[in-house]
């Protein structure tokens, strides 16, 4: 039985704030109304309805990473090894400060194939799912063949329910 979120981002903190009332039929089909009605037009049958509402949900997406404003390891010079040290970081479980390293690494070298891809795979083990999609989107504009960032862009694109964009990068990979 599907179940009403009274508050979605209270939910994920605590699962306990999920209601019992079940979700009704009528219930989904005002949603499908007032989705449909936001876009303007009725899908033409199920695939357009995916596509539509794909585009919804990226029309809300953020479109640039959000970095840390207080980053120490932006201040060391540019030919410092982030992608060694943020890989030490994470060997010694100092996730926060890897991630702090990595973004480092990609504001000094923005087409850091790598270094996009560690930070949106170490974003995703976060359950950062938008900000890792979009490093590893940026991952792989700066290098499409990147085989392992392709893997991660389909993994994450599935995990995040994408999977028109997901199937494309898997097929890529």
């Amino acid at each position: 039985t599907l179940q009403r979120l009274e508050d979605p981002a209270a939910a994920q903190a605590d699962p306990a704030a999920v209601s019992r009332e079940p979700v009704t039929m009528s219930d989904l089909d005002r949603e499908m109304q007032e989705f449909v009605g936001a876009r303007g037009k009725e899908p033409a049958d199920i695939s357009d309805l995916e596509r539509q509402m794909q585009e919804y949900m990226r029309a809300g997406a953020m479109q640039e990473y959000p970095f840390q404003q207080e980053n120490p390891y932006t201040e060391r010079p540019a030919d410092h090894d982030y992608l060694k040290e943020a890989i030490e970081l994470v060997r010694q479980g100092r996730d926060d400060e890897a991630i702090k390293c990595l973004e480092a690494e990609v504001q000094k070298h923005p087409q850091s194939s790598e270094g996009w891809r560690m930070l949106g795979e170490l974003l995703a083990d976060q359950d950062m799912d938008s900000e890792a999609l979009l490093c590893l989107k940026k991952g792989h504009e700066a290098d499409p063949y990147n085989l392992e960032c392709l893997m991660a862009l389909g993994v994450s694109s599935a995990n995040d329910l994408d999977t028109m964009s997901a199937l494309g990068y898997l097929r890529s990979w």
